[in-house]
């Protein structure tokens, strides 16, 4: 406790604010520049890749390009923008005073885009919820991969538990057309109707900007999924 009440009483003297409340922040230079470097980044995507949950697996995972040709990426939160917007959050973190907003982050799109490049996989996309048009592009590549997400912020709670944006209905549009990978980015636990009508599930919560890569990492088996569960996600 007196070690405790030391460290407070440091911070406070040392910005002298029992002489005035207000002060003017420590590091505010370093605050106010781009600090960012190579090792930050590595350890963004290492703890990113780290978190990831896998919930289902039928075999499908890890993607093999001698059997896997094409797949489709689907779904608005495969190319979601963080928001500049601290209070309105975004897949990438949650909304309100502990959002770190960024201006570079990995979409998933991007992310699983360039990995699948290098392993000479095509990739096409659609980032809309009609099914019809998402069941046709399903119809022309080997596998699908669904991005899904929900937000949240400090001041306002989700209205329901189902994904943002129509998702589940994509998901129930495709998952019986062709193989498909769910990939949730969540702010919690969500519904997972189609749980046994698709190939795999991975959860990543929201893991910041580096997000694209490490789903990524795990498509294609560059990284082991480590990340456990801390919540049910229910099926109903």
């Amino acid at each position: 406790m007196v070690e405790a009440a030391i460290r407070v009483l440091t911070s406070i003297f040392r910005l002298q604010l029992e002489k005035d409340v207000s002060c003017e922040p420590p590091c505010i230079k370093e605050r106010r520049s781009n600090v960012r470097t190579a090792a930050h980044l590595h350890l963004a995507r290492k703890a990113a890749t780290a978190g990831i949950v896998l919930l289902r697996n039928d075999g499908i995972l890890p993607l093999e390009s001698n059997s896997i040709k094409s797949l489709a990426i689907m779904g608005s939160a495969a190319n979601a923008k963080d928001s500049s917007n601290a209070g309105s959050g975004s897949a990438y973190a949650g909304g309100g005073s502990s959002h770190v907003v960024s201006p570079n982050v990995v979409t998933p799109l991007s992310g699983i885009r360039e990995r699948a490049g290098t392993a000479g996989v095509k990739v096409r996309h659609y980032l809309g919820n009609h099914v019809y048009t998402a069941q046709q592009l399903a119809a022309q590549v080997d596998v699908v991969v669904v991005v899904g997400a929900t937000v949240t912020a400090e001041g306002w709670d989700r209205r329901n538990l189902s994904l943002d944006d129509e998702t589940n209905a994509l998901i129930d549009g495709v998952c019986n057309m062709k193989p498909t990978i769910v990939l949730l980015e969540t702010s919690g636990a969500v519904l997972t109707p189609w749980r046994d009508r698709v190939s795999a599930i991975a959860n990543l919560f929201h893991a910041g900007e580096q997000t694209g890569n490490a789903w990524a990492l795990l498509l294609f088996g560059d990284a082991e999924p480590k990340g456990r569960l801390p919540i049910t996600f229910p099926a109903t």
